[in-house]
């Protein structure tokens, strides 16, 4: 989708998800190089074709967890698999195996139950969006009503990545979506709603009222957990012309200063100190990567000032990149 960096799918996070998760490293995908490392040796150790990967998935149980809540030792196996596989997608160029593949997984995910095997279910849903085949649409909504948070989450991460080419489809099938993804916002895991609130901003337009007076509750939802939620709405909503959503993008999520008298995170240490600059640095970045969708002067205004005098070189050379867009588009040049 828009903004999504290079499809590689990352690993299981071991830190607190930021907002840099969501928006700059989108929907798992990462360009880390921890994130290639473990990669080359999942595959390269494995030494397994595509194929013996669905094999094995096809040998899996679904659940994740044994007696007294033990994970069984073959399941990470299985996500291992699957994460193997979600990153191979790129590699099927013939209609009819990625037709086959994405069969195949669809039979193996199943239908939304109450087993938690969520990190399998979040790698064959990633590899269902990735996939893009008919149908596909249809199962990720499906899985947005999971019972387990982690499903709802690859559901979410699925839809986002659906490829580029046809996004006009998703579009449509997900018109019908809307409705429950709003409900999402309040999901009572704060990284679905903040998913949610993301996705709106990506398939919803500036007719939909509905949206927006949802995305408005958002950006006033409480405490510090619910940050990402309301950072994300304000996103959505200044994507979609909102006058609120493009005064929070301005003078929060692009102002250095007002970031720097946020937490740097929303749980443990990191809850206790002021945000540090590369903190601030991922947040702006992640604001920018929108830019295009973005109406408000005041926007822009301070995007300018990013592109004169920020301390970042990379927050100056985005920021110096979306008004060398904004001109051509001006101009009538293809950006």
């Amino acid at each position: 989708m828009p903004g999504d960096a290079p499809a590689t799918i990352s690993p299981p996070a071991r830190v607190t998800t930021q907002l840099a998760q969501l928006v700059v490293i989108p929907a798992l995908i990462v360009a880390a190089a921890i994130g290639a490392w473990m990669l080359f040796v999942w595959i390269a150790g494995a030494n397994e074709s595509l194929k013996d990967q669905v094999v094995r998935l096809r040998g899996c149980s679904s659940g994740g967890r044994g007696p007294l809540g033990v994970q069984n030792p073959a399941y990470k196996d299985c996500w291992r698999a699957a994460f193997n596989v979600a990153n191979l997608i790129g590699q099927i160029e013939d209609a009819d195996d990625r037709r086959d593949l994405h069969e195949n997984l669809v039979e193996i995910l199943g239908a939304p139950g109450d087993e938690d095997a969520s990190l399998l279910q979040t790698y064959l849903l990633v590899a269902v969006g990735r996939l893009g085949q008919p149908g596909g649409i249809e199962v990720l909504l499906r899985w947005l009503a999971a019972p387990q948070p982690g499903s709802r989450r690859g559901a979410l991460k699925g839809l986002r990545l659906w490829p580029d080419h046809d996004l006009p489809r998703l579009q449509r099938a997900s018109r019908r979506a809307l409705s429950q993804l709003r409900r999402l916002l309040n999901d009572v895991d704060a990284d679905v709603a903040s998913r949610a609130a993301a996705a709106l901003g990506e398939l919803a337009t500036a007719e939909d009222e509905d949206v927006r007076a949802s995305l408005q509750e958002a950006l006033e939802s409480a405490g510090p957990a619910r940050r990402n939620v309301r950072w994300h709405a304000a996103i959505s909503l200044a994507r979609l012309g909102d006058e609120r959503g493009t005064a929070v993008v301005a003078g929060k999520l692009l102002d250095r200063d007002q970031l720097a008298r946020e937490a740097d995170g929303v749980t443990g240490d990191a809850a206790k100190r002021q945000m540090q600059s590369i903190t601030q640095d991922d947040i702006m970045l992640g604001a920018l990567m929108f830019a295009a969708d973005y109406t408000g002067d005041e926007i822009f205004d301070k995007i300018s000032r990013l592109a004169e005098s920020d301390p970042s070189p990379n927050v100056k050379k985005a920021a110096l990149k979306v008004l060398l867009v904004r001109r051509k588009k001006e101009a009538g040049q293809d950006p």
